[in-house]
């Protein structure tokens, strides 16, 4: 009987003699031809022969796929008109592809006709296309390489939440996948897998980054690279914070921290498999590959501030009482609909216009509190109704800043400085919630930029020694007052 793994992953090497690592890419690292040549150059200097390579669908493909899955078919043409002028400025000899790319497009038109494929095995087709022609691309280039199509590993029974994998299937797949391809590297589908019955199914939000992981736990890699548009993981938003800074590293809490407020940077799914292994993770620039990046493992800085977070144009949500596998089988249907969401319960209350988003737990059922971006609300209100979810939604947009940072809680002089900074007239109605590893402040309106300067300042200057805090906290009320 095939050995299921289940939010544990093997301890032997697959591939005994090899040294493995396993880099990522995503959409916009291959949505134009000079970004799909920088990626040939960074996996030519910066991998090796037997590296795995996990791509993400070309640019906006996954939106049109989803728009025409919804029934706006001219999203095909979009499709194929991007696709013709890429492949046609970058491949010397593209009659393969095309081939390949207009059965797979006469497919889905004939599902238009006959409502044939399910919603994954439409979306499917993005990262289908994206590791062929990023495969031949590099071997027009030099650099033997091999197209893995990751259902060909990848085989999971748990639809819900992907935590059952088939690891001999993976074995027996690696086998054929390898045989004869030693020094090739395998350029795989990120983002999809199949089920029991060998039918495509995708692996949800951030599903490319999982099957990076994933692959690499299953490898035992050395090493997971996610190659993305920004140089690592910032202090916080620079477009928000102009003084934001890469990360040189953050522990692994601290990254799932983050990953439970919903940043882009990373899923909290993505982490898990490379925890038992101690997998460092890298995240990189594609576009300037020889910035360090941001390095997540298990050294850390215990107290020292690593990151704010700013979540703007939230509504906050209180669900009514739900069975308690009711309610893990919502929230990850919230996380496979690409609903952006943060769940949250407040320890601390200051508005009594919050008075009735508290948070309750009994054995069998729970209350709890979601805020849910403005953009996400009516798919939230559509698959709150799917599941008979009963919710209250307060009228005020709300502002999520969270900080991050291992063991959050002991660092005294933050939660001092953060005390005086919440009790001035400034801030009016907010709510703060509080973790091992993270702090969470939820305020009732919008924040101004200068404000949330000065938290960003106030929340750093808590690493710093204590002459040095006093001088920051004065700058801190000085801007505060300008405010006010």
């Amino acid at each position: 009987m095939a050995k299921l793994i289940k939010n544990a992953w093997p301890t032997e090497k697959t591939i005994s003699s090899e040294k493995i690592a396993v880099h990522k890419f995503g959409g916009s690292s291959l949505a134009t031809s000079e970004r799909l040549l920088n990626v040939v150059n960074i996996i030519k200097n910066k991998t090796d022969v037997n590296d795995f390579v996990v791509v993400s669908a070309n640019g906006r493909i996954t939106d049109w796929l989803v728009e025409f899955y919804q029934g706006k078919f001219d999203s095909l043409n979009k499709i194929n008109a991007f696709y013709q002028a890429l492949v046609a400025e970058i491949l010397l000899e593209n009659k393969y592809w095309f081939r390949l790319f207009e059965e797979d497009i006469k497919t889905l038109a004939n599902h238009q006709a006959e409502t044939q494929l399910s919603e994954d095995e439409v979306l499917g087709y993005g990262e289908l296309w994206s590791a062929r022609l990023l495969t031949e691309l590099l071997v027009q280039y030099d650099v033997p390489a091999l197209n893995v199509d990751a259902r060909e590993i990848l085989k999971t029974d748990s639809l819900q939440n992907h935590t059952h994998f088939d690891y001999d299937y993976f074995i027996s797949g690696l086998k054929k996948i390898s045989f004869g391809n030693y020094s090739k590297r395998k350029i795989v589908t990120g983002f999809i897998a199949c089920d029991s019955h060998l039918k495509m199914i995708t692996l949800g939000r951030n599903g490319s980054d999982f099957s990076a992981t994933l692959l690499a736990a299953f490898l035992k890699a050395n090493s997971v690279t996610l190659w993305t548009d920004v140089c690592g993981i910032y202090t916080a938003d620079p477009r928000l914070i102009s003084k934001a800074y890469p990360l040189e590293k953050i522990s692994f809490n601290e990254a799932k921290a983050l990953a439970l407020i919903g940043t882009n940077v990373l899923h909290h799914k993505t982490i898990a498999p490379l925890i038992v292994n101690n997998t460092p993770l890298c995240v990189k620039s594609s576009i300037f590959p020889e910035e360090k990046g941001t390095l997540v493992f298990t050294d850390t800085e215990v107290g020292k501030i690593k990151s704010l977070a700013i979540k703007e144009n939230l509504k906050l949500a209180n669900i009514k009482k739900l069975d308690l596998k009711i309610k893990e089988n919502f929230l990850q249907a919230l996380y496979d609909r690409h609903i952006d969401f943060v769940e949250c319960s407040f320890l601390q209350k200051k508005s009594n216009a919050h008075e009735a988003f508290s948070h309750s737990d009994t054995k069998q059922y729970s209350s709890f509190n979601l805020l849910v971006s403005q953009d996400s609300l009516d798919k939230f209100s559509d698959l709150c109704g799917s599941f008979c979810v009963l919710y209250d939604l307060l009228e005020n947009r709300q502002t999520l800043v969270s900080i991050v940072s291992e063991n959050i809680y002991q660092n005294e002089k933050l939660l001092s400085l953060l005390d005086g900074f919440l009790g001035s007239e400034y801030c009016g109605n907010y709510l703060v919630s509080k973790t091992k590893n993270l702090v969470n402040i939820i305020i009732s309106d919008e924040i101004d930029n200068i404000a949330l300067n000065a938290l960003y300042d106030l929340a750093f200057s808590s690493n710093l020694n204590v002459s040095e805090v006093a001088l920051s906290s004065g700058t801190i009320n000085q801007q505060l007052e300008s405010v006010g």
